[in-house]
């Protein structure tokens, strides 16, 4: 059965690990805050070896390990989008735990969740898209 592990400590995973020759490049992460008060780490070009070797007691036949290029820096979000934040890009919210199920005032700041990988693209694009993320030529 394959492990799943969330994209954050993934991505986490593969800053810690990037190489660039032969040195592992450990060091601390930039950060910035985006238009929509989304917490992003920059994750930087380079080399990293992605998968599991093969001696790993719970490895999976399509986890053989090989090279993988990092080509240009980007940012990635540091948790989870938040209801809030996908409400004020889509104009919508998807999600089953809202406050009229939570029986709480605020559900805001809950991840957003009932969203497709379609949803997840055009959410992407639309953010790309606003005149402030534009204006930060990130």
């Amino acid at each position: 059965m394959p492990r799943q592990i969330s994209i954050l400590s993934s991505s986490l995973l593969i800053f810690g690990i990037i190489q660039l020759g032969c040195q592992v490049c450990v060091q601390t992460p930039n950060t910035n805050t985006n238009s929509i008060e989304m917490k992003r780490l920059l994750i930087p070009r380079g080399i990293f070896t992605m998968g599991s070797p093969v001696e790993e007691e719970w490895a999976d036949e399509d986890e053989e390990q090989h090279q993988v290029t990092i080509c240009k820096d980007y940012y990635l979000g540091a948790t989870e989008v938040t209801q809030g934040q996908y409400e004020k890009v889509m104009g919508t919210n998807p999600s089953h735990f809202q406050k009229r199920v939570i029986r709480k005032s605020e559900s805001s700041m809950y991840p957003v969740e009932q969203v497709s990988w379609e949803d997840a693209v055009e959410f992407r694009k639309k953010l790309s898209d606003l005149p402030e993320e534009k204006a930060a030529d990130v």
